[in-house]
């Protein structure tokens, strides 16, 4: 068997040229994009809290910009955890970078249809705080997958206020 890469053609509103971000399928041929650093337009790089939904139809791409219907919603973040749920019906957002200095360790579930965002449990994001819910201290760049209906986080790096941590911890 050979492989191959090509360049799709893109239509649509597609998103700024970035890193760190989250792409996820989330069913039939549509693919979810969230977040990442992007050049910001004061020259300086930043995180972006953006939510594109891209098409896919044979090697023919379309994006949408969309928009949240939501009161509350997450700090933008890069270098994140994302896992869409078995069932395709909500995106699951932990951790990563709102800046250099700061990381987090807030949940975040998406509904996907209604584009909805539902934080989970505890108080807003705070820089580099201990969670009230237990959840693992802050963090970025860690692995995750879905493993029976279940997210599971691997190591990253982070820690409680300014601490340059490596982490080898796993959470479910």
């Amino acid at each position: 068997m050979s492989y191959e890469w090509k360049c799709l053609n893109q239509l649509g509103e597609k998103p700024s040229a970035r890193s760190g971000h989250s792409f996820n399928w989330v069913g039939a041929q549509k693919y979810l994009l969230y977040g990442g650093i992007e050049d910001g337009k004061n020259g300086k790089v930043q995180p972006d809290p953006d939510v594109y939904i891209m098409t896919l139809q044979g090697e023919k791409c379309t994006w949408y910009k969309e928009a949240t219907n939501s009161a509350e919603k997450p700090w933008a973040r890069a270098q994140h955890v994302a896992q869409v749920s078995p069932k395709t019906d909500k995106l699951f957002i932990f951790g990563g970078h709102h800046s250099p200095q700061t990381r987090l360790n807030d949940t975040w579930i998406l509904h996907i249809k209604d584009l909805e965002w539902r934080r989970i449990g505890g108080e807003p994001a705070k820089d580099n705080a201990e969670s009230e819910i237990g959840a693992p201290s802050p963090r970025a760049n860690m692995g995750s997958c879905i493993f029976k209906g279940k997210v599971i986080i691997f190591g990253g790096h982070g820690g409680i206020n300014y601490e340059r941590k490596n982490f080898n911890d796993i959470f479910t």
